[in-house]
């Protein structure tokens, strides 16, 4: 709660907001889940459900703001400002449905998060690390797409799968970047630093930036 109010982010589903008051939730949670088939939500595009899931009644305090609804409107994720940080609730019962599956809803959660964080995105479906360094930020790009492994047989690549990537930035672009494998180059019409990915191919770069481009990140 220190961590939240001196300008943290938490984020709980109901088994582990159970722990804490409602008056810090800013909201209240029932205690019999029902199942719910869909999700609705503000944080981006959803992909349709298959499976079922299971979450709690939700009842949103004074304060809080729903963020995703179910089928029937019913509110399946919350938030609240605490001081200077932030919580968020989620009804679902560990975040999975009823065969145990991820459901999207964490994916949008953590996007929203490193978008309002992290000073760089890639425009294409490519694994994205990064690393902090003193002035700006390493970041690496892999094509995990068009390679088909068999442990008896040769990889097989389709070379169709191959990534034109363009990393973008929040607010100005970098003061400088090396290319530190594959090439990049800065793209104007694309607005950011633009490299092709081959079939299980990696590239990295390495940028400085301008002191307000994005807020430091610290290891907790």
């Amino acid at each position: 709660m220190a961590y939240v109010r001196q300008g943290g982010i938490l984020v709980l589903d109901s088994a582990l907001a159970a722990a804490f008051q409602d008056e810090f939730l800013g909201v209240r949670l029932g205690d019999d889940p029902h199942c719910a088939v869909q999700i609705q939500t503000s944080l981006g595009s959803m992909p349709p459900l298959t499976v079922p899931y299971r979450c709690c009644d939700m009842r949103l305090r004074k304060g809080a703001q729903a963020l995703a609804w179910d089928e029937r409107g019913r509110p399946v994720l919350a938030w609240r400002r605490a001081g200077d940080g932030l919580v968020v609730v989620s009804a679902t019962h560990h975040w999975t449905d009823e065969t145990d599956q991820l459901l999207p809803l964490a994916n949008a959660i953590l996007e929203s998060i490193a978008t309002a964080f992290l000073p760089v995105r890639a425009s294409t479906d490519v694994e994205m690390l990064l690393n902090r360094t003193q002035d700006g930020w390493i970041v690496g790009l892999i094509n995990n797409h068009g390679v088909t492994k068999v442990p008896t047989q040769p990889a097989v690549v389709d070379v169709s799968e191959r990534r034109d990537c363009v990393l973008r930035f929040r607010g100005d672009g970098p003061l400088r970047y090396v290319s530190r494998m594959g090439e990049f180059r800065w793209n104007s019409a694309a607005g950011g630093l633009h490299t092709r990915l081959r079939p299980g191919g990696v590239a990295v770069v390495e940028l400085q930036c301008r002191a307000e481009s994005g807020p430091r990140m610290h290891n907790n």
